[in-house]
């Protein structure tokens, strides 16, 4: 399930890109990001990464519905479907996605690992490759001292004691996406996977090479 969403989230990215020319001063404006990741209308890139990942993992034509902020959750995908007539109990999450724009990433992880989920997927960013460079101080509450180059780093090493703290050996699986703004004069969003690989999660890695 996990490269099926890889792949969805991929699609997904790109075709929303392609309908926003100005994906500079959008990743800057927090509530514009939130609505370019996360809108109804037009489609938000989780909203349809979430419809392409349901249509592979078998739960498309109806046999599944998305919603957003139910629960407390950013986002999640529930079967059978539930449009608002009948027993919704009778659902159960097949998806659950936070995306947080800050850096308490912790509180977000720390909430998806109490739900019981066939995937769960935590989107988040590192700082851009000109932040990195420079190795400031991330000005990280929850990690005092930490740079902006080795953020990610010790950050990931937190989520996965979050993981293993509130649910261990729980039987979810999950995935973190993490984004970065690449150098340059155009805006460009690069993306890398960490997925949950025994009891810690993997280092993460390119998106692309989920998908060859």
């Amino acid at each position: 399930m996990e490269k099926e969403y890889l792949a969805a989230f991929a699609a997904a990215f790109d075709d929303a890109a392609d309908t926003r020319p100005d994906l500079q001063s959008c990743y800057v404006n927090s509530s514009s990001w939130t609505a370019f990741m996360l809108g109804a209308e037009p489609e938000g890139v989780l909203r349809g990464a979430a419809r392409r990942w349901a249509d592979a993992c078998g739960y498309g034509g109806g046999a599944s519905s998305a919603h957003a902020q139910w629960y407390t959750l950013d986002f999640c995908v529930v079967a059978p479907g539930y449009e608002g007539d009948g027993d919704y109990w009778k659902s159960r999450t097949i998806l659950a996605v936070e995306h947080e724009n800050g850096s308490d990433v912790e509180t977000e992880m720390w909430k998806l690992a109490h739900w019981r989920s066939d995937l769960s997927v935590l989107v988040f960013y590192d700082f851009a490759e000109d932040d990195q460079r420079a190795n400031k101080s991330a000005s990280d509450k929850w990690m005092p001292g930490v740079t902006t180059r080795n953020w990610l780093e010790e950050k990931c090493r937190r989520l996965t004691a979050i993981v293993r703290t509130v649910d261990p050996g729980g039987n979810t699986r999950r995935l973190l996406l993490i984004g970065q703004k690449a150098s340059g004069p155009v805006t460009q969003i690069l993306w890398r996977a960490a997925l949950w690989e025994g009891d810690s999660f993997s280092a993460p890695r390119s998106l692309k090479m989920f998908l060859a």
